[in-house]
């Protein structure tokens, strides 16, 4: 046989082998791999029990787990360093943009920047630099005219700043740490509780709330020299401390007064709104409680009060219900149960619900007040501004955030940490109840 012919032969049956070794391989080779995979899979059991749901109920070699749980708890340890990191850069952002800065500087007079800012829809900006110096000036600008209260149950006085400004001045009564017992709208008025809800409602983006801020005054300096005669007639003494009882709807003698610390007398003062702006309207809530001991309001036992709310106005279209429930929410975390009435701009038919009069808050940190939660969990409805806004917050971001807002102001520090963990707590049940609607509902239609 010639040389070439053989030398092909060969090349035919090298190929003919290395073709039939593939295909035997590519035949056997699921029966392979399922033999693999059991025999892995021996091996590990060889070196773990296993419960019935799974989880390794007792080892064989405890070096190896204790090994393997050793990576495990790395792992978690180093991903929880990742999201402390990102929670810390969370809450530093966050105070950085809502802290101020009294000692900022600002040209022409502060009043009328405050006057500008207000529309139908908010009394200030989202961000604004000269916030700081509006506050300062509420806290230091001499005080030119002090009378009795503008209406109302609490205690308070009316005053005029430097510059024709008019303020309201509401009193301390109680130390940061009393805690108010009773009905959900028991006690006074509490000063520093004004002071962390105008800042806590600016955290939530809702920027309805006027200006407020701490200030420390002499009664006999500053009050009593520039007083009207019918507040002047209201003060007395008691235990070497100066004190007064103005003028309000339970302001009658000496026994209803609330005293200086010698003549010092901490309160806060909530800036006017521009006369453009005063006209209010007045509504009562829908969620109005009965104020009778024994007595229940419609919402408190039917649970489709809301179908009935929505079917008349201004509930049936607008903002009006959505603002509400946007008070609903800030009124369950600092624990006012006493928002009987809301008020309106008269002159804007698109007019905000304005957050005037917070300081029925931060009364009791072991107590929260679920009733004031009712409106949403009837309504299941919430704007997402808002829910979104509730997100950011969570997992003590509130707290954190807000105590570092609130180490600007003069009176600092405002709340104690209780009540920084009452808000986190409250913040949990809100978004739960929200998760409750989601699921009976939609996430579309609980969201707009």
């Amino acid at each position: 046989m010639p040389v070439k012919m053989k030398l092909r032969v060969r090349i035919f049956l090298v190929l003919t082998v290395a073709f039939l070794f593939v295909v035997s391989f590519k035949i056997l080779e699921p029966e392979l791999k399922d033999h693999g995979l059991h025999r892995e899979t021996r091996d590990f059991q060889d070196y773990y029990d296993f419960a019935e749901d799974g989880r390794i109920s007792k080892d064989k070699y405890g070096k190896e787990l204790d090994r393997i749980q050793h990576i495990t708890s790395d792992s978690i340890r180093q991903n929880s360093l990742v999201e402390k990191h990102s929670k810390s850069e969370l809450i530093a952002d966050l105070i950085q943009k809502y802290k101020v800065n009294l000692n900022h500087e600002i040209k022409g007079s502060p009043w009328d920047v405050a006057a500008g800012w207000v529309t139908s829809r908010r009394i200030h900006p989202e961000e604004a630099p000269e916030m700081g110096a509006i506050l300062n000036a509420l806290a230091t600008r001499p005080i030119m005219a002090a009378d009795v209260g503008f209406k109302g149950t609490q205690l308070k006085m009316t005053l005029v700043l430097e510059g024709n400004q008019k303020a309201v001045f509401k009193p301390k009564w109680y130390d940061r740490d009393y805690v108010v017992v009773g009905t959900p709208y028991s006690g006074a008025d509490r000063h520093n509780g004004e002071i962390a809800a105008f800042h806590l409602i600016r955290l939530l983006g809702l920027n309805r709330a006027p200006l407020v801020v701490g200030r420390t005054v002499n009664l006999q300096k500053e009050i009593l020299p520039v007083s009207s005669t019918k507040l002047k007639s209201t003060f007395f003494q008691r235990d070497n401390n100066t004190c007064f009882y103005g003028q309000c709807l339970y302001c009658k003698s000496e026994e209803d007064g609330v005293c200086a610390d010698g003549e010092m007398l901490e309160g806060a003062v909530v800036l006017w709104l521009p006369r453009k702006w005063t006209f209010y309207k007045k509504h009562r809530s829908p969620w109005q409680r009965t104020y009778k001991e024994g007595k229940v309001a419609r919402w408190e036992y039917d649970d489709t009060y809301c179908d009935t709310v929505r079917a008349v106005a201004p509930y049936d279209s607008g903002p009006r219900l959505l603002d509400l429930l946007d008070a609903v929410v800030v009124d369950y975390l600092i624990g006012n149960a006493d928002r009987h009435h809301y008020e309106t701009f008269a002159n804007a038919t698109d007019s905000m619900i304005i957050m005037l009069d917070n300081a029925k808050s931060f009364g009791n940190y072991y107590h929260d007040e679920k009733s004031i939660l009712t409106p949403i969990k009837q309504c299941c409805l919430l704007r997402r501004t808002t829910w979104d806004r509730l997100q950011l917050l969570k997992d003590e971001v509130l707290s954190n955030v807000l105590r570092g807002i609130l180490e600007a102001d003069p009176l600092a520090p405002i709340l104690i940490e209780p009540h920084l963990k009452a808000l986190d707590r409250r913040l949990e049940h809100i978004l739960q109840e929200l998760h409750l609607c989601v699921e009976q509902k939609s996430e579309q239609k609980v969201f707009v």
